[in-house]
């Protein structure tokens, strides 16, 4: 099977404190292939900027193509479609759009804390809780973190 994980995962251990942070440590450490939508990388970008640290923190964006399990997909003018239609159509934001495009181009899971993305026809959607415990055989008990919804 084919794993997505959207950008809820990266932020979360590129934070400080965050109540996802355990949760999604394992999931990184712990998977042995996944896939992201280029997409998170400008939008971690964006939010850096946002947050007026974008100076300091930019450079380190590139440490994510470190990460042996995770492959980034390209956005193509395919997905790029797509992700449009779904944001128009108003199921999700912007950013989300292209994960949930990217995991229906891919035909993948997409592991989130966001539950926005069980409302996009056709998409499979895993929390991250659920992928902890379902696929990588962790106890959730045994892990802090929340998620969205």
């Amino acid at each position: 099977m084919t794993y997505l994980v959207e950008t809820d995962i990266i932020y979360a251990v590129m934070k400080r404190e965050d109540p996802l942070k355990d949760l999604a440590r394992l999931v990184l450490a712990k998977s042995r292939k996944l896939y992201c939508s280029s997409a998170s990388l400008i939008e971690v970008l964006s939010v850096l900027k946002a947050l007026g640290v974008f100076e300091s923190l930019a450079s380190k964006v590139g440490l994510l193509g470190c990460l042996q399990n995770m492959t980034f997909v390209p956005v193509t003018p395919q997905i790029a479609a797509k992700a449009a239609d779904i944001h128009i159509k108003g199921r999700l934001t912007f950013f989300d759009s292209f994960h949930a495009a990217t995991a229906l181009f891919l035909n993948a899971t997409l592991v989130s804390s966001d539950k926005a993305f069980e409302e996009v026809p056709g998409l499979i959607y895993m929390s991250v809780k659920e992928y902890v415990s379902e696929v990588l055989g962790e106890s959730i008990s045994m892990v802090g973190g929340r998620e969205k919804g």
